[in-house]
């Protein structure tokens, strides 16, 4: 009898934690789909353009002139091939830090650093490219489900078997899961953004050579800011690829 408990409580567990990796793999298909329609939801713009101060202030504030107006009108060519005319703001702001990065409702930010190691406009064009592909395939909201659901997928687990070690192990595999996502993200934007620029008429190459320089310039950053060891991190187990992997693929 003895045999036949341990036996059904090992098969108990195993349905257990069937049923938390159906959770976690359910939440990834959920969170997969994009909309038909490229839109940019007003609540969310309403939401950016408030936040929108604080965020410039953080980095230095915004810049204004001529090199902002010529951010605008690059970034207002990528948003109509994008699907999403007058719908996106383009903030240069004044760091030297070389970034770029877009929050929900399509308030996209390029830093004075970023724009400094570009060559063309072609590069420009790819950077907000990849920002307003970040956007389009909503990625903020589809990273934040696929943490929450793969959070429930462990709690859940250890709940129905009372296992501090299944509960672990299900939170680890769910880790796995919100990281390849967020590698995946990257990718994604990736390749909407080379469609926005042969639909803009700019060099899809750009994108490869923006790669091939911020790659130059991780390089000497980790020779003047100690980041070797952040270098020697995996490719696999980074929540953004290398620039290096991204050119190859």
């Amino acid at each position: 009898m003895s045999g036949n408990t341990n036996s059904r409580q090992q098969r108990n567990k195993f349905k257990a934690l069937c049923a938390g990796m159906l959770v976690l793999t359910a939440s990834c298909a959920t969170v997969n789909s994009t909309p038909d329609a490229p839109q940019v939801p007003p609540n969310e713009r309403a939401r950016a353009a408030q936040q929108h101060p604080q965020i410039v202030a953080q980095f230095g504030g915004a810049v204004e002139g001529p090199a902002a107006a010529y951010v605008t009108s690059i970034g207002e060519k990528v948003a109509t091939a994008a699907g999403v005319p007058g719908q996106c703001t383009f903030t240069l702001i004044n760091s030297d830090v070389v970034n770029a990065f877009a929050v929900p409702g399509c308030y996209i930010y390029v830093t004075r650093g970023i724009l400094a190691i570009m060559n063309s406009e072609d590069e420009l064009a790819s950077v907000l490219g990849h920002e307003v592909g970040h956007v389009i395939a909503d990625h903020s909201d589809r990273r934040q489900n696929t943490a929450t659901m793969g959070t429930l997928g462990a709690v859940l687990v250890g709940v129905l078997t009372g296992s501090g070690d299944l509960m672990q192990a299900a939170g680890q595999v769910a880790q796995v899961y919100t990281l390849g996502y967020s590698r995946d993200q990257e990718f994604e934007a990736d390749d909407l953004g080379v469609r926005y620029l042969l639909a803009t008429g700019y060099n899809p190459y750009g994108a490869a050579d923006m790669l091939g320089a911020l790659g130059v310039n991780d390089a000497l950053s980790a020779r003047t800011s100690q980041r070797e060891a952040a270098n020697a991190i995996p490719a696999w187990a980074r929540t953004h690829p290398l620039s290096a992997d991204r050119v190859t693929r």
